[in-house]
């Protein structure tokens, strides 16, 4: 009788202590995001259409299974025209990169794209952020998410890469640039076989950040054929240049809010109504070349000396351990 009374009190504390150690076995890590789940049914090499065709098809999926739109129909008539209405826009929004002057070389993807090579975008936006889905060749291969800069407010960049960390897991590479007169995180990025993610500190031009999503495979053909493309013959020196240039000329007010309104046409005829002696008058800059007004003289030496003004040396991490980071994440920030 004693033996069996022992042999139960036995197997009660094993049990006890097993549930303990159940208790405080840590948690395994969470799986990471793929880096295209934002595209959803989206493939890399869509055409235009059929991007349009399925973003469509999927907000519509979502408004029926909102119970509370589908069990009203004066909201769900209210959200399906909502939805027709913001891909009217985006579809009106789609513009070919062609010329010397396509509107968007001041803008906040100013760096995403080359000019004269075959490549387009529209523009999409939600509730935080503007969706730009680029095209070349007629090729859906890369996706840049520029946030809101009101949405955006008080949040550091390490914290906005730290929650990028907790869903993506850990990057691949990490940059060091200085921004604002001192050395900070600049561009962090992740890759798998099909994707490249870059995540971009863009506050000191623009007050936002991004998230580029690129087709890995398409990149690597298009390096092995010499192409240029997606902006990989801009420097940011040469864009930064170009944005302190029209704000020092005063031009940049009209674009206080780059993310709403991208800069158009900044050229102007500035021999309308002059004098026809006025008009002869050529005007060089510090290299000769022939400008259209003292004024554009003056412009082009600033820019000049700002794109002279060569940064420091960026400094690259490989494979960098953000953990020190997540923990200054937020929950309720979204990352795409």
């Amino acid at each position: 009788m004693h033996r069996w009374i022992g042999l139960v009190i036995t197997l009660a504390a094993l049990a006890s202590s097993s549930a303990v150690f159940a208790k405080e076995k840590p948690k395994a890590p969470q799986a990471a995001t793929a880096l295209n789940e934002i595209l959803a049914d989206i493939k890399w090499g869509d055409s235009k259409e059929e991007v349009l065709k399925k973003i469509k098809t999927r907000e519509m999926d979502k408004l029926r299974e909102d119970k509370k739109i589908t069990s009203d129909a004066i909201l769900m008539q209210k959200g399906r025209k909502e939805l027709l209405d913001r891909l009217a826009v985006a579809e009106k929004s789609y513009a070919r990169l062609e010329g010397t002057d396509t509107g968007y070389e001041v803008s906040v993807i100013a760096d995403e794209f080359s000019p004269n090579n075959g490549e387009s975008f529209f523009r999409m936006k939600d509730k935080v952020a503007q969706r730009f889905y680029f095209f070349i060749d007629g090729k859906f291969y890369k996706l840049a998410v520029a946030y809101n800069a009101t949405y955006l407010r008080g949040v550091p960049f390490e914290s906005f890469v730290g929650s990028s960390v907790k869903k993506y897991g850990r990057p691949a590479v990490a940059e060091y640039d200085t921004i604002r007169q001192k050395e900070q995180l600049s561009l962090v990025s992740w890759q798998d076989p099909e994707t490249t993610l870059n995540v971009k500190n863009k506050k000191e031009l623009f007050d936002t950040y991004t998230m580029v999503f690129i087709d890995r495979q398409m990149v690597k053909r298009l390096e092995a054929s010499n192409r240029k493309f997606g902006g990989n013959d801009k420097s940011e020196e040469e864009v930064s240049a170009a944005v302190q240039a029209l704000t020092q000329e005063g031009d940049y007010s009209s674009n206080a809010n780059v993310l709403d309104g991208l800069v158009g046409n900044t050229k102007v005829d500035l021999s309308m109504g002059r004098p026809q002696d006025d008009k002869a008058t050529k005007y060089t800059d510090e290299d000769g070349g022939e400008v259209a007004s003292a004024e554009d003289a003056k412009k082009a030496k600033k820019a000049k000396k700002a794109k002279a003004k060569k940064k420091a040396k960026k400094k690259v991490e490989k494979g960098p351990d953000f953990g020190n980071l997540s923990t200054k994440a937020s929950d309720d920030l979204i990352i795409y």
